[in-house]
């Protein structure tokens, strides 16, 4: 599968900060070596040849100059055996991580302003479940943490103005459902309102995105189809969201929710057939 482009990930924040900060190189370097020292992370020495195709770190070096960083040697099977840190390693830094604000800090500052927007909605939406109170306040305090040092002040405006923005969409979004959902009953997950419950209508969106009914991923969040549901039925947009997360839809794909919904589409059927009947 495709990685984003927005992803941290290691091995291209370390070419690009090579390439385009040389200067600032060793510090963010340091930083690399701090984190794989925290986490005590390191690679054996005969991988590293192994995976290189050489006989010596000498030969891996000359084509790999800046990559690996001895840090000493490790017991495995009762023996010594030397091991490095791959500050080029191929590895996606993701939050709640050692280091994570500031190698996010890194990623942003080589990012064209006109894609700052889309990486913040990409890690809010993929990392923080569209939590923006917790993301905001992520970005708050990574700002007044590194944004001094690592980045340029176009890239803090545009960031404190996406998160103004935000702010203002969920503020209009709650106006717009106060006066949407006024004099509808409060649902939960089983109240019979509705033919499905709160799982088998998450289930019916699954079957429709499958089924390509709506659109796919790529142009339908499980945000806003989650919000079109809570119109439709009143559901939580929170809830349904939160549901369509793939490892919610394993725990609700029970054979009793899947029943409910073939009987669902039988009863559609029978309806069309009737209808269809009519027609002759």
């Amino acid at each position: 599968m495709e990685r984003s482009p927005f992803e941290i990930n290691l091995h291209y924040l370390s070419m690009a900060e090579l390439y385009a900060f040389k200067d600032d190189y060793p510090g963010y370097e340091d930083t690399v070596l701090k984190m794989f020292a925290l986490k005590d992370e390191f690679v054996f020495e005969d991988e590293i040849l192994k995976n290189h195709g050489k006989q010596t770190m000498q030969e891996v070096e000359e084509e790999n100059d800046v990559r690996y960083v001895e840090v000493g040697e490790r017991e495995r099977e009762g023996k010594p055996v030397r091991v490095w840190i791959d500050t080029w390693a191929d590895q996606i830094i993701m939050p709640g991580e050692l280091a994570h604000g500031i190698f996010f800090t890194y990623k942003i500052r080589h990012l064209d302003l006109t894609d700052l927007d889309a990486f913040l909605d990409f890690h809010l939406e993929k990392y923080y479940a569209d939590d923006f109170t917790k993301f905001s306040r992520f970005l708050t305090l990574t700002i007044r943490k590194h944004a001094r040092r690592l980045l340029q002040g176009e890239h803090v405006l545009t960031i404190q103005e996406w998160i103004k923005q935000k702010q203002d969409e969920q503020s209009s979004e709650q106006q717009e459902k106060t006066v949407r959902l006024k004099g509808r009953p409060q649902r939960n997950g089983d109240d019979k309102i509705t033919v499905l419950n709160q799982e088998q209508t998450v289930l019916l969106i699954h079957y429709l995105k499958k089924a390509k009914v709506f659109f796919q991923d790529d142009y339908l969040t499980n945000k806003q189809a989650g919000q079109a549901f809570h119109i439709l039925t009143g559901y939580s947009a929170d809830s349904l969201r939160q549901k369509l997360a793939n490892h919610e839809l394993n725990q609700i794909n029970s054979k009793k929710n899947l029943v409910d919904l073939k009987n669902l589409f039988v009863n559609i059927m029978n309806l069309i057939s009737n209808d269809l009947n009519e027609k002759k």
